[in-house]
C-alpha cells in the first residue's frame, strides 16, 4: 500500500506497488518521482528503518521530553489532591456516610464503585476509538495486524449502527454516573 503524496494522490490510479507496513516515511523530492519510483523509495526507507531486533523505526521512536520544574509542581499538586480525594471517599464509604454503603455494606460500595469506574473508563476508550477510527479510508490497513479490531469496525460502520452504539453507550454512562454516585457521594 503507498501512501497518498503529491505525486501519488489518492484519486489517482493505483500503482503495482505494495508494502506490508502502513508505517512510511515520505520521500524528499516527491514532486519529481513517478508513482513507482515512489513507492520504491518509501518501500526501501521502510526496509532500511528495520533494525537488527525487527523492530520498525516506527515502533522504536523514543520520545525526549524534559519536565521543566513548574510541569513537575504541577504533576505533583495533581497527584496529591488525587490521592487526597481517593482517601477520603474511601473514609467516607467505610464509615458508611454514604447512601448504599449505609444501606448494604461498605466493601459492596468499594467493588461497585471502581467496577463502574472502570467501566466507564472503558466506555470512553471505546468510543474514542471507534471515532477516531472512522475517518481511516482505508480500514485494509489494519485487517491483518489487529484482525478482531477490523471485525468489530465493520460491524459497528454498518448502516446506522455507529449512531445506535454512541446513544447506548450515552445511556450507559448515565447510569455509571448515577451509580458512582450512590456509592461515594456523602450523605448531607
Amino acid at each position: 500500500m503507498c501512501i497518498p503524496t503529491a505525486a501519488n494522490p489518492p484519486h489517482a490510479p493505483k500503482s503495482s506497488c505494495s508494502s506490508a507496513s502502513p508505517f512510511h516515511t515520505a520521500p524528499t523530492k516527491l514532486s519529481t518521482l513517478s508513482d513507482d519510483e515512489a513507492c520504491k523509495q518509501a518501500d526501501n526507507t521502510s526496509e532500511d528503518a528495520a533494525s537488527e531486533d525487527g523492530t520498525t523505526a516506527a515502533a522504536s521512536i523514543q520520545h525526549d521530553s524534559k519536565i521543566t520544574p513548574l510541569e513537575g509542581v504541577k504533576y505533583l499538586y495533581s497527584l496529591a489532591l488525587l490521592l487526597f480525594s481517593i482517601v477520603l471517599v474511601i473514609s467516607l464509604i467505610f464509615s458508611e456516610a454514604t447512601k448504599l454503603s449505609r444501606d448494604v455494606s461498605p466493601y459492596l460500595a468499594l467493588f461497585l464503585m471502581f467496577f463502574t469506574l472502570l467501566w466507564l473508563a472503558v466506555m470512553e476508550g471505546q468510543q474514542a476509538a471507534l471515532v477516531g477510527l472512522a475517518p481511516v479510508v482505508d480500514h485494509l490497513v489494519y485487517r491483518d495486524s489487529h484482525p478482531v479490531a477490523y471485525k468489530n469496525t465493520q460491524l459497528v460502520y454498518l448502516g446506522n449502527n455507529m449512531d445506535r452504539y454512541l446513544t447506548g453507550r450515552q445511556l450507559m454512562v448515565v447510569l455509571s454516573v448515577f451509580v458512582i454516585n450512590l456509592c461515594g457521594s456523602p450523605l448531607p
